[in-house]
């Protein structure tokens, strides 16, 4: 048996040297893989999201975040998206509202969520006008988990 493989690779030597050259290369190129990506397959945010399952921000939160934001008589409209541990809060107010009342709608926001979580998410505010060649819009809000307040 082991003589007719050995005589089937001498009567087909190019055929195996080929072979032998591509098995080379993949190898050597799923090393150099390996090498280069070497987190292939862990999570994108590494461990910044551990013990979010204890503070997650429910649907119900959020329906109350952009019921409350539509409650107050300058807003046209409102939604939320959360991404990880951000918390991203869009928001369209009337034309003539004032930047200073704008900037007040963050207490809505926060007034929906528990200490925990509002010292576990970044929470952004994005604030345009209905007229989008108003001047001093759009204004953005950020809160760090460790700040007490919101920068715009």
């Amino acid at each position: 048996m082991l003589n007719k493989i050995k005589k089937e690779i001498k009567n087909n030597k190019y055929t195996t040297a080929v072979f032998l050259i591509f098995l080379g290369i993949f190898i050597i190129g799923g090393i150099a893989y390996a090498i280069i990506m070497p987190s292939a397959g862990t999570p994108v945010y590494g461990n910044r999201l551990d013990g979010i399952e204890e503070v997650e921000i429910t649907e119900e939160q959020t329906s109350a975040i952009v019921k409350a934001l539509q409650d107050v008589s300058v807003v046209n409209s409102a939604k939320t998206h959360i991404s990880g541990k951000i918390l991203n809060v869009i928001v369209e107010v009337k034309e003539n509202t004032k930047v200073t009342t704008a900037r007040n709608l963050t207490k809505y926001i926060t007034k929906n969520l528990d200490e925990k979580q509002i010292n576990f998410y970044d929470i952004q505010i994005f604030i345009t006008n209905e007229n989008a060649e108003k001047s001093k819009y759009p204004i953005i809000g950020y809160k760090t988990s460790s700040a007490s307040n919101f920068s715009f």
